[in-house]
This record gives C-alpha cells, sequence and structure tokens, in this order.
C-alpha cells in the first residue's frame, strides 16, 4: 500500500493528540531537519540539500543555540560567558 498524504496527515494528528501538543505543523519537521544538517554539514551543503538559494532564507529555517556555537568553537558544557552581549550586538546590527 502506498503512503498518501491523509495517511500522513492523520499519524501527524495522532502524534500531536498523544504528546499533547497543539502547534506543531507538518512543515515544522523542515525546520528541524535544517537545523540538524547545519549543526553537521558545512552552510554550503545544508542551503544545496534545501534547495535555499540565499542566505536569508536559510536562516529562517534554522534554529541554532548559544550551545551549538560553544560545541563548533570547542567551549565546554555550553559556556559561552562573555560571549552572549558579542552574539545580542551582532544579532542586533543584522536586523
Amino acid at each position: 500500500m502506498a503512503v498518501n498524504k491523509d495517511m500522513i496527515t492523520g499519524a501527524m494528528k495522532t502524534a500531536r493528540r498523544r504528546a499533547k501538543i497543539s502547534d506543531f505543523r507538518f512543515h515544522d519537521f523542515r525546520h528541524v531537519a535544517q537545523t540538524n544538517w547545519r549543526r553537521k554539514v558545512h552552510v554550503d551543503a545544508a542551503m544545496l540539500a534545501a534547495g535555499h538559494a540565499g542566505v536569508q532564507m536559510h536562516k529562517r529555517y534554522v534554529n541554532l543555540k548559544a550551545d551549538d556555537v560553544a560545541e563548533a568553537f570547542g567551549l565546554e558544557n555550553g559556556n559561552m560567558s562573555g560571549r552572549q552581549e558579542v552574539s545580542e550586538s551582532v544579532a542586533n546590527r543584522a536586523k
């Protein structure tokens, strides 16, 4: 039997109900996948795999946390003390 859209939609509704989650959509899996890809591969590879031609669209889907940045720089236990202010400053300039 082939899997169809209605089967997936039904399984998602059942899973959300059982997990007591009301605000999760199927498209949210794309955000999760993009974030996980970005943690594992170079940004260019993640963008290409997702079909994103521009960094702006890619950034809409990637949700990295401070721990991800700390790990990328080899810092222990997500210790980003002293770096949060810099991150916020850079983020504010980008807006």
